[in-house]
């Protein structure tokens, strides 16, 4: 019942959503479990194309740009403190 974020597998443009509602996510959709305090944190150095920007270089393009956001690229981003 924690709120996580939910980062799609598969995207023409990577984003992040936060997910309150308790549900658990299909496959093809990642949740990022965070203590509650950090969630929102976690979501504003994600959102507004800051997830794009730091999967860049480092998740693949495939077919028609799409971005692969698999949990190994994830876990490469360098995100700052600030």
């Amino acid at each position: 019942k924690r709120p996580k974020l939910l980062i799609p597998e598969l995207a023409k443009t990577p984003r992040v959503s936060i997910d309150r509602s308790g549900g658990i996510p299909s496959h093809g959709v990642y949740a990022i479990f965070a203590p509650n305090d950090e969630v929102d944190s976690l979501f504003e150095k994600l959102s507004n194309g800051k997830l794009a920007k730091a999967l860049d270089g480092i998740a693949p393009k495939v077919k028609g740009g799409y971005v692969r956001c698999y949990k190994r690229f994830l876990l490469k981003m360098r995100l700052s403190r600030a």
